[in-house]
Parts: structure tokens; C-alpha cells; sequence
């Protein structure tokens, strides 16, 4: 399914069109091209793109319900754990 976005033309008129790709280029800090690269030897059939669209879409997701005044706990064997993103 293609996103959709509205685009207003020089005379005025609102009309639909396929939302285009968004490129980025970064530079990872070394803690974030570590997390990236132990991310990548767990999942080995998935790109650095891959990889990197998904793991925005989960901080976007965390984002979302934090602010929404949700708590994010992990549990493993009956033992809990809060975690604080910051």
C-alpha cells in the first residue's frame, strides 16, 4: 500500500500523490553503531535500512505511549523490570 499525501498546486487545487521515499544519511555514534551492528548479527537476512526503518518505527512507538503515560516493563521468568528511555 503507498502512502498518500495531499499537495496544493500553483492554482490552488489540493491533489493526491503517492508519498515519495525519504532518504537519510548519518553518522552513528559509537554506541549506536555497536547497537546497530549486534542488531544486524541477530537478524542477518535484514538490511542496514531495514534495520534502521524498524527500529525508528519501535522509538516512535515507545515515544507515543510514554507520552501517552504508559510504563515499559520487561519480564523474564516471573521477574520484572521498568525501563526508562531517555
Amino acid at each position: 500500500m503507498t502512502d498518500i499525501k495531499s499537495v496544493r498546486t500553483s492554482s490552488g487545487k489540493v491533489v493526491q500523490m503517492p508519498r515519495e521515499q525519504e532518504q537519510l544519511h548519518i553518522k552513528l555514534v559509537p554506541p549506536a553503531a555497536d547497537a546497530l551492528a549486534k542488531t544486524m548479527a541477530r537478524r542477518a537476512s535484514s538490511s542496514k535500512t531495514d534495520m534502521a526503518n524498524r527500529l525508528l518505527q519501535i522509538g516512535e512507538f515507545f515515544d507515543e505511549k510514554l507520552a501517552e503515560g504508559y510504563k515499559i516493563i520487561i519480564e523474564k521468568d516471573g521477574e520484572s523490570e521498568t525501563v526508562h528511555i531517555v
